[in-house]
């Protein structure tokens, strides 16, 4: 019973480290070849969440990505998953990063200090771990832009293939 349980134990300790494995790859290639080359970057802690609409493309939309990439499967985002865990990016291993909370970032002085944090959703892969779609919150004192990422792995690398925004805000002195 005692060997049975720690058997179960390292199995969930093992898909979790691979996990994380996964997704400090993945966003240490997103900060290499996505985001602002900067000395530092401010992240917000949590995930970000999906809302309804965030995954609308339109008809030229999918045939650009079609073209990108001919074996896309396109049901990634026209049906993505309706429950995420939310990621709590503290847990990985990412370079020249600041965590913050929400709360944190929010904060007026923090953003006329450092002009910019990011933040991403949990990512979502295909079945086959090849394919990725992430969204980068990129803020800034004077509003933010919600971008999606379309990704694929290559010789263990993800490249992105396309991108397209969902949402973008702008911020006024008007409340």
């Amino acid at each position: 019973m005692k060997l049975t349980f720690f058997l179960i134990l390292s199995l969930n300790v093992l898909s979790v480290k691979c996990q994380n494995s996964e997704l400090n790859e993945l966003i240490n290639q997103i900060y290499k070849d996505i985001l602002l080359e900067k000395d530092n970057y401010f992240v917000q802690d949590k995930s970000i969440e999906y809302s309804i609409g965030d995954f609308e493309l339109q008809n030229y939309q999918k045939r650009d990505l079609k073209n990108a990439d001919p074996n896309f499967p396109i049901d990634l985002i026209t049906h993505p998953p309706t429950e995420l865990n939310q990621t709590d990016w503290k847990n990985l291993q990412l370079p020249k990063t600041e965590f913050k909370t929400e709360m944190e970032l929010s904060n007026p002085i923090f953003l006329d200090k450092h002009k910019v944090y990011y933040a991403f959703s949990t990512p979502i892969f295909s079945k086959n771990k090849e394919y990725c779609i992430i969204t980068v919150s990129t803020n800034y004192n004077s509003g933010s832009e919600y971008r999606n990422y379309v990704l694929k792995k290559t010789s263990r690398k993800w490249k992105e293939i396309f991108n397209f925004i969902s949402k973008q805000t702008k911020k006024t002195i008007y409340h």
